[in-house]
């Protein structure tokens, strides 16, 4: 098909425009999902109020951030910002306060559960969370009330930060402050990420872009443990030291230089030397992917550890032997 000088200048003009429209819509929907954030997933999102002496009271953060999940009366937040309180109150979006009980607190994922009478519409948890995604936190800043801040999933898989002695972070640029711990970071598809939980600062407490959120899998993971109100978490069977060590070259992983006698791992043969590489998707380079793989697959009867031994790579099945084990 031949096409004149003219024709052409006309199709490239149309095609232009297309372009142009189609960017406009791109644009014009990229702002949508922020502002039905900021305006249907606040009223699932609470100020958390610790009731506490006043001289007990975290003046930098007296207050913190929580979102309701599954049947709408139960409430996510960060355990610290419970702190010493037995009491808690919650102000929904309405402005009104309510009581809240404390369900369950994990101080070695810095994760806590509320419960309260009357149910809030409850957030999902995404299924996949990509490094690049756009994101957004809805949290308490400073005590001011809810507020949407927005950026990007920084990093995925961080462990061995140094915040909680169990880790599976998510890493983001969305501006995280003083009372938003606890709070949703929401990606576009309207969905939870992760719960705000820490952030990274050399002398102050403010946002440096360099924040890290407890991920949708670890509060899942701390969620169906906690079911019956208490968590019931194995002792770490085996120490690792990271690979390769400070000096040395070679492929990434962690050796086994201790296994506790009749844990699951020593029952499994997992021996001294042994060098892992995984634990079922979870990539292991030293003893916080090792912790954080066991309480993630705790819903699991048994956890697939991938080994380096003699230069033959080996598959080894350690069993859950806790008592929420038996009784799955």
């Amino acid at each position: 098909m031949r096409i004149t000088r003219g024709l052409a200048a006309l199709i490239a003009l149309a095609l232009a425009g297309f372009a142009a429209v189609a960017g406009q819509a791109e644009e014009l929907s990229a702002k949508n999902w922020r502002t039905a954030i900021a305006t249907v997933a606040t009223q699932s999102v609470v100020a958390v109020i610790p009731v506490l002496p006043k001289h007990q009271i975290n003046q930098e953060e007296p207050e913190g951030t929580g979102f309701a999940v599954r049947d709408g009366r139960t409430i996510v937040t960060a355990d610290h910002v419970l702190g010493r309180t037995n009491t808690v109150r919650l102000r929904l979006s309405s402005g009104a306060v309510r009581e809240a009980d404390i369900a369950l607190r994990d101080a070695d994922t810095d994760i806590a559960l509320l419960h309260v009478s009357d149910a809030l519409p409850p957030l999902v948890f995404s299924a996949d969370v990509r490094t690049g995604a756009d994101a957004c936190v809805l949290g308490n800043a400073f005590g001011l009330g809810i507020s949407l801040a927005c950026g990007v999933i920084s990093a995925t898989d961080r462990r061995g930060v140094g915040f909680n002695r169990i880790e599976d972070f998510l890493q983001t640029d969305a501006a995280i402050n003083p009372g938003m711990s606890g709070a949703p970071l929401i990606t576009a598809d309207g969905n939870v990420a992760g719960m705000a939980s820490a952030i990274f600062t050399k002398s102050s407490d403010g946002n440096l872009g360099v924040n890290f959120v407890a991920s949708a899998r670890l509060l899942e993971a701390v969620l169906d443990d906690g079911e019956d109100g208490r968590i019931e978490r194995r002792a770490a069977g085996i120490i690792l030291r990271p690979l390769p060590t400070p000096g040395e070259t070679g492929e990434p992983g962690a050796e086994v230089v201790r296994v506790a006698p009749g844990s699951p791992e020593d029952q499994a043969g997992i021996a001294m030397g042994d060098r892992i590489r995984a634990i079922g998707d979870l990539a292991v380079r030293g003893q916080p992917d090792y912790l954080s793989a066991i309480v993630l697959g705790a819903g699991q009867d048994t956890l697939t550890f991938s080994i380096e031994r003699a230069g033959e790579l080996l598959d080894i099945l350690v069993q859950d032997k806790s008592e929420k084990g038996k009784d799955r």
